[in-house]
């Protein structure tokens, strides 16, 4: 049997026995150990089970309950698992089909696919043709790349996500239960073309409010200047971050949306001030930097000003 989430826990300083929420469970949660049993939660990379446990763990309304024999705190968290790996084939297509009409639904959102236009039928959750969806586990390695989570309708979880090395779906297709792994395409094809570049690595995390620490490592890049530099270069979409660009181990400038996609360049959706720390930090950058001044600001200052810029 699989450890995988119990050994990840542990090493993010949790106890195994800590419970996160599964809509499958009896009572709605269930503990580390059991989450091993799951096929759905364990089909997912373990790097993104790493990274999911750290932000459910990390959520405010977590509680800790005491401590296991080796002296790891035992957790209670209200974030959890609802839907993680499929499998494509035959089934997957008739449940596709069970929410959606070859028929012309007028005002229903609508897809193309290999067997023609598909309407999402009225009360219906829409999900990904087979073979499309990167909850799908030949998505990367043997594994799935998408998480559907419980516990998000407080807004932490779309505020603090990319801290984690994830974004949501919320601007995608109004989905923001639904995660995938920060900075790389959404569609499955274009993850993957992605990946086969970039790979998945383990990502520096924040450490669990309530864990017992353990040594991460450390990210200490040369700050770069941004007009000299061979970098790639990353944009912000957000009207609010309009005057800044990224300046550290990836630095970035700001152009049109028209102007970054004929050069290939990644294009970051940084929705909040949050979302945008998110990747600053994931990235290791130091500092951000205006773009009408070109003055360097450290991170935390800039961040800062960002913040009460908003309210």
């Amino acid at each position: 049997m699989s450890t995988i989430t119990a050994d990840v826990g542990a090493a993010l300083g949790i106890s195994p026995l800590s419970r996160m929420a599964y809509s499958y469970a009896p009572g709605g949660h269930a503990d580390l150990v059991a989450m091993d049993r799951r096929w759905q939660w364990t089909s997912l990379h373990p790097e993104m089970i790493r990274r999911h446990l750290a932000a459910y763990f990390s959520h405010p309304g977590t509680v800790i309950t005491g401590h296991d024999d080796n002296g790891l705190p035992i957790l209670v968290t209200p974030m959890g698992l609802e839907g993680a790996g499929r499998k494509a084939g035959e089934p997957a297509r008739l449940n596709f089909w069970s929410r959606n009409s070859r028929t012309h639904l007028p005002g229903r959102p609508s897809r193309s696919t290999p067997e023609g236009r598909a309407w999402l039928e009225p009360g219906m959750a829409s999900i990904a043709y087979p073979g499309t969806s990167v909850h799908e586990v030949d998505t990367y390695q043997g594994h799935c790349l998408a998480v559907d989570s419980i516990g998000w309708q407080d807004g932490w979880f779309g505020e603090n996500v990319a801290r984690f090395g994830l974004k949501t779906f919320w601007n995608v297709n109004r989905e923001p239960w639904h995660t995938q792994p920060y900075g790389y395409g959404n569609s499955k094809s274009e993850l993957q073309a992605d990946l086969a570049r970039l790979g998945l690595h383990a990502t520096v995390l924040p450490v669990i409010p309530l864990a017992t620490p353990h040594p991460q490592p450390t990210s200490k890049p040369t700050p770069l200047d941004p007009e000299e530099d061979d970098m790639p270069r990353y944009t912000f979409s957000h009207p609010q971050f309009a005057e800044w660009f990224l300046c550290g181990s990836a630095p970035a400038v700001n152009a049109s949306r028209e102007t970054v996609q004929a050069a290939n360049v990644p294009h970051i959706e940084a929705a909040h001030v949050g979302e945008l720390e998110g990747y600053a930090r994931q990235a290791g950058l130091t500092h951000l930097t205006r773009a009408d001044t070109k003055a360097r600001i450290p991170l935390d200052t800039a961040l800062g000003r960002l913040r009460s810029a908003k309210s």
